[in-house]
């Protein structure tokens, strides 16, 4: 069973190919963590009719199918040169890995219970 990259992005949206290409360009040609390209910049080099959305989601399709070395975080996009540029992203999915799951331990610790007072009425009874 083939498992997609997580995204945000919902699977039908509706990616144009030529767009894909524009954006692959404008990432291969400022490759390295000095350059940060936000979806909304990226956006701004393609014709009017493509969304945010449609950006990441591209994006995400470069990544999963086309194989290209692009990373994200908080200022944007980037394309990956160096191994140490991809060391560093997979340090800081490890550590959002890290932290979803101790949210949802304490989500789930918050609704079911660890044996003390909780939020769910309906563990009390």
């Amino acid at each position: 069973m083939s498992r997609a990259l997580y995204s945000t992005v919902p699977k039908n949206t509706i990616i144009n190919a030529e767009h894909k290409r524009k954006i692959r360009r404008v990432l291969e040609s400022h490759p390295g963590s000095y350059f940060k390209a936000r979806s909304l910049a990226i956006l701004s080099q393609l014709p009017t009719h493509d969304t945010q959305v449609r950006v990441r989601r591209a994006i995400t399709e470069l990544i999963e199918v086309e194989h290209c070395p692009i990373v994200s975080g908080p200022g944007g996009f980037c394309w990956a040169d160096t191994e140490e540029v991809i060391g560093e992203y997979l340090s800081s999915l490890d550590a959002r890995i890290e932290g979803i799951q101790a949210r949802k331990r304490a989500v789930y610790r918050s609704w079911y219970g660890t044996g003390e007072k909780t939020a769910n009425p309906a563990v009390h009874k």
